[in-house]
């Protein structure tokens, strides 16, 4: 009996023992793994250091690109300073088109490079140094100055390649246009980005322009009536939406026009371009508003080449296409007009499904843009940009000339030696040389 119970003894002490080891060896694997998950994590971990190392490893590469990019610019200019034109040249070689942005430093020493990808900002100077733009920054702000970030140029070829990035911008432009309800000469206010090219940047009027500030009323001494009919029911003067006066139009410009600035014609189709003195009335109206001498108001001395009344169909399609390719089709069918494909694929004088919700389109839910464009329906029509609704979209179409919900809003060619900088309220752009 003894023996029995010294025998389970033991063993109960047994199995005590092997309980207190099995929970140490746990309290030691769980500090063994705190201790790991301490080496590997946290800000100097071994995981931490070695996705520094790769971060690291790939901003160098992406410098030495840049330099590799910089190098061939100058080597494109054979020694001389390097330009903008020999930078993108490089740039397109060594990086994807369209995934950078090159801007002019306002001190005209070099160039902000940009890499869209990872907006990593380097500073080129003209003479093929490359640093981080923000040691460039640091090194031009005088001991004691309050540091400020340091303005760039934007050109018309930034603008081009980014569209999405300053269409429909705010630009601090402000023509004075003669009232000529009162004889007085009034700003007009509220011009953004529209379109760039390689050379110009062109601004459209975001408000429909008012009728009393209509180009072109007393310019023309045997004209029998204005060029322009007012609708009486909306405000007279203070109305946007205008009429043509069809009859004074046609009489003004039954052989064309010979005031169209030859840049401004080639805005429409090489067709109209050669056949711009057409009989066709479509064609007297798009030579009333493609008159570089009536919308000269609009065109700011010094700083813009020329205005016309309100876009061509080819204008807004090269500015809506920079932001959805290949939407708006466009082709001259007749000496009538144009026409555009729609959403079938048929070329036809209407066209929906365009984005409404961009102001620099439909800037008034309420009113249609006339484009300085015939159009090819039956009857004397213009072309027009109609909001639509927010089924169809807004769309491309046709009125006639006496459609009382029609307006314009007028076009600025700025000169190619026009740039733009952000002002200090950090949204608008201002306008330098």
């Amino acid at each position: 009996m003894r023996e029995t119970n010294e025998k389970n003894f033991f063993i109960k002490k047994q199995k005590g023992i092997t309980l207190i080891a099995l929970v140490i060896t746990i309290i030691v694997l769980l500090i063994l793994a705190g201790v790991v998950i301490i080496t590997l994590t946290g800000d100097n971990g071994l995981l931490q250091k070695a996705k520094d190392a790769s971060i690291a490893t790939k901003d160098a590469e992406e410098l030495e690109r840049v330099k590799i990019m910089t190098t061939a610019a100058k080597l494109d200019e054979l020694g001389s300073d390097i330009t903008e034109t020999s930078l993108r040249k490089a740039a397109n070689n060594e990086f994807k088109e369209n995934s950078y942005l090159i801007e002019e430093t306002t001190d005209s020493t070099g160039y902000k490079f940009t890499v869209n990808e990872t907006l990593k900002e380097y500073y080129i100077s003209k003479e093929g140094t490359v640093k981080l733009f923000e040691e460039y920054a640091e090194g031009i702000v005088d001991p004691g100055e309050e540091p400020e970030v340091p303005k760039v140029y934007i050109t018309a070829s930034n603008i081009k390649s980014n569209p999405s990035e300053y269409y429909g911008k705010n630009v601090n432009y402000s023509p004075e246009v003669t009232n000529h309800g009162n004889g007085q000469k009034e700003s007009v206010t509220g011009w953004k980005v529209f379109f760039a090219d390689d050379d110009n940047i062109y601004l459209i009027s975001q408000n429909f322009i008012k009728c009393d500030l209509l180009a072109g009323v007393g310019l023309y001494p045997n004209a029998t009536r204005p060029h322009y009919v007012i609708n009486a029911d909306n405000g007279g003067g203070n109305d946007t939406r205008v009429n043509f006066d069809n009859y004074d139009l046609r009489q003004i410009y039954s052989n064309g026009s010979s005031n169209v600035n030859d840049t401004a014609k080639s805005w429409l189709d090489q067709y109209y371009n050669k056949n711009f003195s057409s009989s066709n009335d479509n064609m007297k109206i798009t030579a009333y508003l493609m008159d570089t001498a009536v919308w000269s108001e609009y065109a700011q001395s010094n700083i813009a080449d020329y205005a016309i009344g309100s876009p061509t169909l080819q204008m807004i399609a090269a500015s809506y296409n920079s932001l959805h390719p290949n939407t708006i089709i466009t082709d001259a069918q007749s000496a009538t007009g144009y026409r555009v494909q729609n959403t079938d694929g048929w070329m036809d004088t209407n066209r929906n499904g365009l984005d409404r919700n961009n102001s620099l389109y439909v800037a008034d839910s309420s009113r249609v843009l006339w484009l300085a464009s015939p159009s090819d329906a039956d009857g004397i029509c213009m072309v027009n940009l109609y909001p639509g609704n927010s089924e169809s979209g807004a769309g491309i179409g046709n009125d006639n000339f006496y459609a009382d919900n029609n307006g314009l809003r007028p076009i600025v060619r700025l000169n190619s030696s026009v740039k733009l900088t952000l002002s200090n309220d950090n949204i608008t752009y201002d306008i330098t040389k």
